[in-house]
């Protein structure tokens, strides 16, 4: 029972520290926000597109918002990698 315990608080004390250090890294805070914002934009695509069109432009529409965010996460990823790379460097 004391593993579980120990091992419970070695979990927490790693999610915290990860947590606090990707929220003040800006390559995760301009790829959260980058996130955010395809979604808020694919979302309006969605609710501004008018009803008679046909489902496979929705869908078409949807897949290239989908390939563009993947996009942006994969560039902020990299970015985020080279940060890391460059602090871990640094220290």
């Amino acid at each position: 029972m004391s593993n579980q315990f120990i091992s419970k608080i070695a979990t927490w004390l790693a999610d915290k520290l990860i947590v606090d250090g990707l929220a003040k890294t800006a390559g995760f805070q301009r790829f959260a926000q980058k996130t955010h914002s395809g979604v808020q934009q694919a979302k309006a695509k969605v609710k501004s597109a008018p009803t008679a069109i046909g489902e496979s432009s929705v869908f078409q529409e949807m897949k290239a918002a989908k390939a563009e965010l993947q996009r942006e996460i994969q560039a902020a990823k990299d970015q985020l990698k080279r940060e890391i790379a460059e602090a871990n460097r640094k220290q």
